[in-house]
């Protein structure tokens, strides 16, 4: 059952990033320091305002990427179209000779 879903099974599909964690935690290196210093309900005040402003950032993000994936799928959207439209002709040529 669960070779069924896991994506190295599947052609085509494939692993981004499989330390994802890592990547989120490494930021907190940079406050780790300061936040040793507070108390415990201080430093979890200080964890969630950074992991809230962590988000935030990926969220503003997201508008620019996601435009920039539409402008980059509606040019291989053209590419493809005509592409399309020039075996159709080659067919046609070949089915009226």
């Amino acid at each position: 059952m669960l070779s069924q879903v896991q994506s190295y099974v599947h052609q085509g599909a494939g692993h981004i990033d499989g330390e994802i964690l890592e990547a989120l935690w490494a930021p907190f290196n940079k406050i780790s320091t300061t936040a040793r210093s507070m108390s415990l309900a201080h430093r979890q005040e200080v964890y969630d305002d950074h992991m809230r402003d962590s988000n935030w950032k990926k969220l503003v993000g997201m508008g620019v990427a996601i435009s920039f994936l539409l402008f980059e799928i509606a040019q291989c959207i053209n590419v493809t179209w005509l592409a399309v439209k020039g075996l159709c002709r080659k067919y046609e040529a070949a089915v009226m000779a």
